[in-house]
């Protein structure tokens, strides 16, 4: 089952009906349309998205931000794609309050896998990550981050066995793909795509609220 939660004119569409965002990602996985329903449709949409979020979650990965912080996202990332590193220009004026984990997968180039691994090897993974986004090359279309001759092989095979995951094969055709924890444990979102300086100031504070969808 495949979900995409898109942006509209800058916001999220739950501004008007929650139900019509869960009608999407209701007909997006092969789920009845009908108002006797509706209820459960809901409720299947929102474990579909919350079993995304544990799944992906659970991939290796590099975390940024503060631990604590209850405002929470996933974004799954190539080391070489460019829509990436302006999704981590964009989050800047953010990134200090939210925690997001950032899940390397190998879909640009076939570096891809070995730039993604040296970042999970790398004794600061954050500090390489972010080295990796700023010193992005747009005219090569590669992360700036220079992978070290050496480093433990595994890294790479991790950065692979997230591509090819089961829940990365399926839900999953570009990048940058965000998850968003709106309820903790609760209610969750999925986006194909950056969020854009303009979009993001409408989406963070609906991250890690009591509620967001009415039951």
């Amino acid at each position: 089952m495949k979900v995409s939660i898109y942006l509209k004119a800058g916001v999220l569409i739950i501004g008007a009906s929650i139900l019509a965002i869960l009608m999407v990602a209701a007909f997006q996985f092969g789920l009845q349309k009908s108002a006797e329903n509706h209820i459960s449709q809901k409720a299947q949409a929102l474990a579909v998205l919350k079993s995304f979020w544990v799944r992906a979650m659970a991939l290796p990965g590099i975390n940024t931000g503060p631990a604590n912080s209850t405002k929470r996202l996933v974004i799954i990332f190539d080391a070489n794609c460019p829509m990436c590193a302006h999704q981590w220009e964009a989050l800047q004026p953010y990134l200090s309050e939210l925690r997001i984990h950032w899940v390397p997968i190998a879909f640009i180039a076939p570096s891809s896998a070995r730039l993604g691994g040296s970042l999970l090897a790398a004794s600061n993974p954050a500090a390489a990550l972010a080295y990796n986004e700023e010193h992005y090359d747009f005219q090569t279309e590669t992360g700036g981050y220079l992978p070290p001759t050496h480093f433990p092989a595994r890294y790479v095979a991790e950065v692979r066995n997230n591509t090819d995951s089961a829940v990365i094969k399926k839900n999953v055709s570009g990048t940058p793909s965000i998850a968003f924890e709106l309820v903790p444990g609760k209610e969750y979102l999925f986006r194909a795509g950056m969020l854009t300086a303009k979009q993001l100031p409408k989406v963070i504070p609906l991250l890690g609220g009591s509620t967001v969808f009415q039951h």
